[in-house]
This record gives C-alpha cells, sequence and structure tokens, in this order.
C-alpha cells in the first residue's frame, strides 16, 4: 500500500506506476489518499505559526496516546485536526477518566475480593446484562468489521461505547454494596459483575 497526500493522488495513481513499471518495480496493490492535517480548523504554515511539532507532542503524551489520537479523531480520507489542546482533551477524557476509571476500579475489586483473579463468567443473570452483552457482541463484529476496512475512528467509537457500558455496569451495580450485605444471591451478581467489567477490560 502506498500512503500518499490527496494532494497528489493524480502523480501517484498514474505516473509513479508507470515509472515503476519502466523500471521493472512492483506495483502498489492499493493507493489510500489521506487528508490534510490542521491545527483548529486551519491549515498549517509556517507563516502564520500555528505548525504542530509531534516529536514534542509525543515527548508530553507519549507515542500510544499520540496514536489513539489519530486513530480515534482523525477519518481516514479526510482532513483532521490536530493540535495539542485536542491531543490533551482526548488523553485526559477518553483514556485517563474512562478507561483508567474502569481499570481501575474493575481490577482493583478483582485483587480485592477476588484474589487477584479474574472469576469465571456464568452468563448474564438477568434481563439487563443480557442486553448488555448482546450489545457488546455487536459492537465487537463492529468493531472487526471497521478495523479490516482501516475505519479506525469508527472501531475506537464501538470501543469506547463497550467501556461505558462497563462503567456504567459497575455503578448500576455498585458491587462494594453487594458484598457487604453478604447474601448469597449478591454475591452472585458481584461475581458476574467483577467478571463481565474485567472481561470488557481484556480488548480482544
Amino acid at each position: 500500500m502506498h500512503i500518499i497526500g490527496k494532494d497528489i493522488t493524480k502523480f501517484h495513481c498514474i505516473i509513479w506506476p508507470i515509472m515503476l513499471m519502466a523500471a521493472g518495480v512492483e506495483l502498489p496493490r492499493q493507493i489510500f489518499g489521506h487528508g490534510f492535517l490542521l491545527n483548529k480548523g486551519e491549515k498549517m504554515s509556517k507563516t502564520k505559526g500555528n505548525v504542530v511539532d509531534p516529536v514534542e507532542v509525543v515527548k508530553q503524551f507519549g507515542a500510544e496516546a499520540v496514536r489513539y489520537y489519530f486513530a480515534a479523531n482523525v477519518i481516514n480520507g479526510e482532513d483532521g485536526d490536530f493540535n495539542t489542546e485536542a491531543v490533551k482533551l482526548s488523553f485526559n477524557t477518553n483514556l485517563a477518566n474512562d478507561i483508567g476509571n474502569l481499570i481501575n476500579r474493575s481490577l482493583n475489586m478483582v485483587e480485592k475480593y477476588c484474589a487477584g483473579i479474574v472469576p469465571a463468567y456464568g452468563g448474564a443473570y438477568d434481563p439487563h446484562t443480557q442486553a448488555i452483552e448482546a450489545e457488546a457482541k455487536q459492537l465487537w463484529a463492529k468493531y472487526t468489521a471497521d478495523m479490516d476496512a482501516y475505519a479506525f475512528s469508527g472501531a475506537m467509537a464501538s470501543v469506547w461505547k463497550i467501556i461505558g457500558m462497563a462503567n456504567k455496569l459497575i455503578e448500576v451495580e455498585a458491587p462494594w454494596n453487594l458484598v457487604k450485605n453478604g447474601k448469597q444471591k449478591s454475591w452472585k451478581r458481584f461475581y458476574t459483575c467483577c467478571s463481565k467489567a474485567s472481561g470488557f477490560v481484556r480488548l480482544p
């Protein structure tokens, strides 16, 4: 695959393949023309002084956080916005708060109440969790299809819906309260909640 800017697709789709054929070099099987990176909606320009140094952004947030930002917020083939404030917002809102909170709460409960071993998931125990499980399966199917189509932003949207469902499940069930009452039914619900939430953390 050749990945190029959208403004040079004519050259790379017509002239460049002819040059490769003349040189006896293997042709690309696919050419992907990506959009421009904008800074707060404006094209980056040295004259305007709104150029973003990606090396500095990586130093501040880490390479994985920057990769995530592009995967989740820049749609392949379209123009995308890239600035320090946007990356910071994405980092704090999604990575630190949403998934960080889920991992911290679910795995801390597994450590505290389950001796560090994720309990076996025995299936949804009521219509509410059954509906969550069914929706999660549909979202994973969409995630897989989007990843196969290089639609990373769509795939990330499915991931965050599942993470949101897991966080909501913990809030509604409040397993720490179920533990306190000591009833057998509540323990079953607690283990199911812990197992399901921890399973959401282990993204396939």
